[in-house]
């Protein structure tokens, strides 16, 4: 099931440059952008929390499943990145691009473990604001 207008509001009303980049024919939203703050990261610990802006994509067409979707980055560029939870660049389908990608470690199964109702796009964001705000070194993908 993919996200309703009235929770794409709810997210928007705290990540105001969250677009919607398609729908269906009833109006029920596919695919969504934007950009949040995280920390640059990586091992240089004197500039790891530095506070960066990551573009990023998500396709919300089954948000309602057990599996965690795809949480693309626009920005910065693959080679720029440093945070040790972001996969290095993959093939985006939908973008028909290579793009970096979140590694959502414990976030899966947490996802997985969510009531149906309770996986909403503002709780796919506050996850992913978690990821990028935060490394786990357990978990590493650079």
């Amino acid at each position: 099931m993919p996200v309703q207008q009235h929770e794409f509001l709810q997210a928007k009303s705290t990540w105001p440059d969250l677009e919607i980049v398609s729908t269906n024919r009833w109006g029920e939203i596919l695919a969504v952008r934007g950009s949040m703050e995280g920390i640059l990261g990586g091992t240089n610990f004197t500039i790891a929390k530095r506070k960066i802006r990551y573009g990023f994509y998500v396709n919300v067409s089954n948000i309602r499943s057990s599996m965690i979707p795809d949480f693309w980055i626009l920005s910065p560029p693959a080679n720029s990145i440093l945070h040790v939870n972001i996969f290095a660049p993959n093939y985006c389908p939908d973008l028909n691009s290579y793009l970096p990608s979140l590694c959502w470690g414990e976030n899966k199964l947490r996802w997985k473990n969510l009531e149906i109702p309770k996986r909403t796009l503002f709780a796919l964001l506050i996850m992913a604001k978690d990821v990028l705000n935060n490394q786990n070194f357990e978990s590493r993908t650079r």
